[in-house]
Order: C-alpha cells, then structure tokens, then sequence
C-alpha cells in the first residue's frame, strides 16, 4: 500500500504520548497536531528518496516490514524537533527517534512475508539526492544538544 504508512490518529497519538499528554492527541493542540501530521508526511518522502537512491522503488519499499516503524520514528523526530510544545522534549528521546542513518547504513530489507528484499538496481550509490542530513532539517543539532 502507498504511503504514508501511519495514519494521523497513530501519528498524532504517538506525540501526545511523548510529550506527556494524559488527554491524548485529544489535548494537543492544533499546531502540534498538524506538526504531527507534516513530520510524518516528510519522514514518508525522506524514506523514499533515501531508499530509492539505493536502488530499491516504491514498490518493494511498500512491502518493507519495518516502514511504518521507520515512518512513525523519523516522523515523530521530526515533528520533536519542528515544533514548540508546553513541556520539556526529553533529548535523549529524541535522539533515539533519529533513524535516518540507519536507512543509509541498512545492508537488508525484510518484506511483510518474510522475504529479502534486493534493490531493483544494485550498485545504486545509496547518496541523498540533494545534500546531506544534517541539512535535511533546519538545526539539526536542536535536537541533539546535551
């Protein structure tokens, strides 16, 4: 199935929980719901383009296991690192939400039916298209201070 591969209920509630919100995303407020909502479309778009560079297409990406846990992760970094909320984001959290690297170190993708998924064009350089990821978000290291 196409993505993005969380819905805005998923999204949304994963934020609220992060961010300590015993209401839910129910409690969050309208910013924060459509910051969710941004970070998991980017997230979706940053999978692609890193996964297609490495020669995989969209077709065996929508079969990978692990893409709605990879969308929720980055999403929800991204919308930490995006957004002003009314509490403290944890930057430890946050930090452990980045998994952008790991798409770019990833030496296998698993399908949904438990079969390897080998890239559509081997030996694809695995680059980013366009610069590099600390320069995918504005101020990356925000989310990476101490």
């Amino acid at each position: 199935m196409p993505g993005p591969y969380n819905d805005d209920p998923t999204i949304q509630g994963a934020l609220a929980d992060l961010i300590q919100k015993a209401g839910g995303a129910a409690e969050l407020s309208a910013a924060n719901q459509r910051q969710a909502a941004t970070g998991r479309d980017w997230a979706y778009h940053w999978i692609l383009d890193t996964l297609v560079s490495r020669g995989y297409t969209t077709a065996q990406i929508d079969t990978w296991v692990s893409r709605k846990d990879y969308e929720r992760a980055i999403g929800l970094w991204w919308a930490l690192v995006q957004g002003e909320f009314d509490t403290d984001v944890d930057t430890a959290v946050m930090k452990e939400l980045d998994w952008r690297n790991q798409l770019l170190t990833a030496t296998a993708l698993v399908a949904e039916n438990g079969t390897l998924i080998v890239p559509s064009t081997p030996g694809a350089t695995g680059a980013v298209g366009h610069g590099t990821v600390a320069a995918a978000v504005p101020d990356p290291g925000r989310c990476l201070a101490p």
